[in-house]
């Protein structure tokens, strides 16, 4: 036997041997037709890719050429047919199959992973919805808390009319003359009402003259008070139309003790103002005056007497409060108009004052009764706000009525 022929042989023998083992799945297919049955029978590759194929490299034209003829090669029918080739060729060749039906498979894989990986960049990034770690924000807050819309000073009623009323006509009991007060008060308490004014000043309402004085001298004539412990103050019998409470009054503060001792008025020539002049003196009034839901709602009639006693005609008086509560001073009333802005009354209306003293302007309310104004300063001291109750003794002409 020739060596050719001991060649034939060894190769024919390590192609059985080597379909054998691949059969056996000892070895990966290395023929198309092995590929193709094993793909059938569901055969799937294990072990590391060669090196050639770890990384993906495109075939250049010549390799598409030699890779499209060889996979139209077709096997050969019988043992004559094959060519007399070395033992390195074969394995060379059949490295050649093997790479190109791998190369098939890695190049979908391959581009079936390019795919995904297109798909994941182009998909939106999904972010987490925040969330809070407990214990986390403000104290005493949540994520849906709403902070409060304004920090307006409210306060509510303090000069509703309580149940023991007697007077006024926001007291539901008061009954006859007493349901409508021609002080101006809207309610007056029963009982003593020295406990809720200590101080007190003296109005001049209208007078009514008798024919013993001509109305031409009315003009000429002023009206004078004085309590035991006061000086005389005096204002015009006849005031301007339209004059306010304030220029109205004596400027004398009054206690209901000095009032019970006695409150004493004079009609007087105003060109002669002398006390030591009796010829000054037109007509006079003196009395007892206690207060009282009567009184404080009614005011006073005071019965005008001549030298002779005779009768010149009657004056009306009233008391009225003193009691202011202050909230603010200041030289700027711009401040306080913005100060203003930042309370709340339900049933009083703040003012703007003018002072003779220290700060040019005061944001008060009043004039209230003693008791009302304790209440109302306590309201505004327990939200907060500075308060104080004054006598309003250094405010000077009227107030500027605030909205």
């Amino acid at each position: 036997m020739s060596r050719d022929d001991d060649r034939k042989d060894d190769e024919a023998l390590l192609a059985d041997v080597a379909r054998a083992f691949v059969a056996r799945g000892e070895l990966p297919p290395t023929t198309e037709a092995e590929v193709l049955a094993a793909e059938d029978d569901g055969v799937e590759f294990e072990g590391d890719l060669p090196e050639a194929l770890a990384t993906f490299r495109a075939p250049k034209t010549d390799e598409r050429e030699e890779v499209g003829a060889l996979s139209r090669r077709e096997e050969p029918k019988s043992e004559t047919a094959r060519q007399v080739v070395s033992l390195d060729d074969a394995r060379r060749a059949r490295d050649a199959k093997r790479g190109v039906t791998f190369g098939h498979v890695m190049t979908f894989a391959f581009g079936a992973a390019v795919a995904a990986g297109a798909m994941l960049v182009m998909r939106p990034t999904q972010h987490p919805s925040p969330r809070e770690e407990p214990g986390s924000g403000a104290p005493g807050t949540t994520a849906s808390a709403v902070p409060s819309a304004s920090s307006k000073i409210e306060i509510g009623p303090v000069s509703h009319c309580q149940a023991g009323c007697c007077a006024g006509v926001s007291c539901g009991t008061a009954q006859g003359e007493l349901r409508s007060c021609a002080s101006g008060r809207s309610c007056v308490a029963c009982g003593d009402a020295t406990s809720q004014s200590d101080a007190l000043l003296v109005r001049v309402g209208t007078f009514s003259p008798t024919d013993l004085l001509a109305d031409e001298k009315l003009d000429a004539l002023d009206v004078c008070g004085r309590v035991p412990s006061s000086e005389w103050s005096c204002v015009p019998l006849r005031g301007d139309p339209g004059a306010t409470a304030r220029a109205r009054s004596l400027s004398l503060l009054v206690s209901p003790q000095e009032l019970a001792a006695g409150l004493e008025i004079q009609l007087r020539n105003r060109n002669e103002k002398s006390n030591k002049k009796t010829d000054a003196v037109v007509g006079h009034w003196r009395d007892s005056v206690r207060l009282g839901p009567t009184v404080l709602c009614r005011g006073v009639g005071a019965l005008v007497v001549g030298e002779k006693d005779e009768h010149l005609g009657s004056l009306s008086l009233f008391l009225d409060e003193t009691h202011y509560v202050e909230i603010e001073r200041s030289d700027d009333a711009l401040a306080l108009l913005r100060s203003r802005g930042d309370i709340a009354l339900a049933d009083e209306t703040p003012a703007l004052f003018e002072t003779t003293t220290k700060g040019h302007f005061a944001l008060a309310v009043g004039p209230l009764d003693k008791a009302t104004a304790e209440q109302l300063r306590w309201a505004l001291l327990e939200k907060g706000r500075a308060a104080t109750v004054v006598l309003g003794a250094d405010y000077r002409g009227e107030p500027k009525a605030l909205p």
